[in-house]
């Protein structure tokens, strides 16, 4: 089954699997090697999973509510299951991460429409945009992580997440430039 842009099947298979992502994120915060500990705690791996199931949508609208819908479904899934698992679900955290579904969400989610469907070109401007907020979140997430946590988390992950962030913002938007003017 593909998820075609303007079919339901996105509203199938995103939901669902962000759930159970949400859920793994609980698991990895406690079976994961030390090296990507970060990973289960990041608030880039859970904008790279809103932005890759918003590329199911080809318009901007359809896919910032596929955005906001795998925040939520992440945000649940998550929840949920440390719930389950005894770990105590804190108000602040939880309020930080709906304020992330309600804005971020819909603005990664109409990232990905827009890099999906800008015109074509070394002089298409909206896929250059479109990258912007997702590589931002990494850069900005990889600093905080290098200045304020890397005494308990390590900087090696930090860094390599800073030097992603930066590539996807470069080099994403060339590739597509380059592949579709050959």
């Amino acid at each position: 089954m593909t998820l075609r842009s303007g079919g339901g099947h996105a509203w199938l298979i995103v939901p669902p699997a962000t759930l159970a992502l949400g859920a793994l994120t609980s698991f990895g915060q406690t079976y994961r090697p030390d090296a990507i500990a970060p990973l289960f705690n990041s608030a880039t791996s859970w904008s790279v999973i809103a932005f890759v199931a918003a590329f199911a949508a080809k318009r901007p609208s359809r896919a910032a509510l596929l955005g906001a819908a795998s925040f939520a479904m992440l945000l649940v899934g998550y929840y949920a299951t440390s719930s389950l698992r005894g770990y105590p679900v804190g108000l602040t955290t939880t309020t930080i991460w709906i304020a992330a579904t309600v804005v971020v969400g819909p603005v990664l989610g109409a990232s990905a429409a827009w890099f999906r469907s800008a015109p074509r070109g070394r002089r298409d401007v909206r896929g250059w945009l479109a990258v912007v907020p997702l590589g931002s979140i990494a850069m900005g997430e990889a600093v905080y992580g290098i200045l304020v946590i890397s005494d308990t988390t390590s900087v090696a992950y930090w860094w390599t997440q800073l030097a992603l962030g930066a590539a996807f913002v470069v080099v994403a938007p060339a590739l597509r430039a380059r592949r579709n003017a050959a």
